[in-house]
């Protein structure tokens, strides 16, 4: 089956729809689908503030995707800047020094109010932490599809080449998205 030429600059999930249409299955869902996994969930629900917390993660892949820790202290401050409100920093394993050194440097009154999850990294932890918070603002695609998977509002931002041509199509599917 080729479809390359009906698929041009469309979206992946409408690509994929297309795709098994055309093998017979009509009304494809095109829905992302995000496990739960028990113990993650008890685990990130047990430490889970009271308050609405926001996810934010400023780490992508590769470094033209990645704030700098100036950067990533400066938008802690403004999220944290309505009070009432926590922000779940999220980070890759490889970043846990980096990200304890940030929040080290942030004033005392904004750092009570920033949370990880140090358990095992799995996604299952991502996943829970994604899906107790009220939205996400990411960097990186991955977290903001899980978001989107779970219906989360979505601020993603992405560098200037990011949603032009061919990448639009991986752009995130959910009308709760806004991309910068």
């Amino acid at each position: 089956i080729k479809i390359g030429h009906l698929t041009k600059n469309i979206h992946f999930s409408q690509k994929f729809a297309l795709a098994v249409n055309k093998m017979g299955v009509d009304n494809p869902d095109t829905d992302y689908i995000v496990p739960e996994y028990l113990e993650d969930e008890s685990s990130v629900k047990s430490s889970w503030p009271d308050n609405p917390t926001i996810c934010f993660n400023p780490y992508g892949s590769g470094s033209s995707r990645t704030f700098n820790d100036e950067k990533v202290i400066e938008i802690l401050k403004v999220m944290l800047s309505k009070p009432g409100y926590n922000v779940c920093l999220l980070y890759p394993p490889i970043k846990k020094i980096e990200t304890e050194h940030n929040i080290r440097r942030m004033p005392d009154i904004l750092r009570e109010r920033v949370i990880t999850h140090d358990s095992s990294h799995s996604l299952g932890v991502l996943f829970a932490q994604i899906r107790n918070s009220i939205g996400i603002v990411s960097v990186d695609t991955a977290t903001v599809h899980i978001a989107a998977g779970l219906k989360k509002p979505i601020f993603g931002i992405y560098n200037d080449n990011f949603g032009k041509g061919e990448n639009r199509e991986w752009l995130p599917n959910f009308e709760k998205a806004m991309v910068m």
